[in-house]
């Protein structure tokens, strides 16, 4: 009899996480479900075609500029902190020249940088291949940053 009373609890607990994850999650399907119905209220035909696919694409694509706008930022912040004094592009590269900030920093934080500008100018501008860093001081070239990863040019 316990048992049959514990399993009841355990069984209407259970029940009512998955109620409230369900409700959760009904919440962002709503919101879907609301720009569908507003879309087929205005009766426009175009408006109409837009299927679920579509929208998790726009989804996508608003996620992605929204992690763009954050790379540019610290882009933009490395530049104004002079980890990085200057980045130059060309067709298929960008040149990131690094200040005396940069070389503070740990690897770890060196590899970050230069990855977040390799991701940010490649997404911008799928023929970039390469970022190479120089240092502003000497001139020389010390590291690489592509496909196949980053790479620390020895002097």
């Amino acid at each position: 009899m316990i048992r049959s009373i514990m399993f009841l609890v355990l069984i209407t607990a259970v029940a009512g996480f998955l109620t409230i994850s369900c409700k959760q999650d009904s919440g962002k399907d709503t919101e879907i479900d609301s720009e569908k119905t507003a879309t087929t209220e205005t009766g426009s035909d175009e408006n109409k075609a837009a299927t679920a696919p579509e929208l998790k694409e726009a989804k996508l694509e608003a996620k992605l500029a929204s992690i763009q706008r954050h790379r540019k930022e610290v882009i933009d912040n490395t530049l104004a902190d002079g980890t990085f004094t200057k980045i130059d592009t060309t067709d298929d590269t960008v040149n990131a020249y690094v200040g005396d900030k940069y070389h503070d920093l740990k690897k770890r934080q060196q590899r970050f940088s230069i990855q977040n500008v390799y991701a940010y100018y490649t997404t911008e501008n799928p023929d970039i291949k390469t970022v190479n860093v120089y240092d502003e001081q000497t001139g020389k070239q010390i590291a690489e940053m592509s496909a196949k990863g980053f790479k620390k040019i020895k002097e």
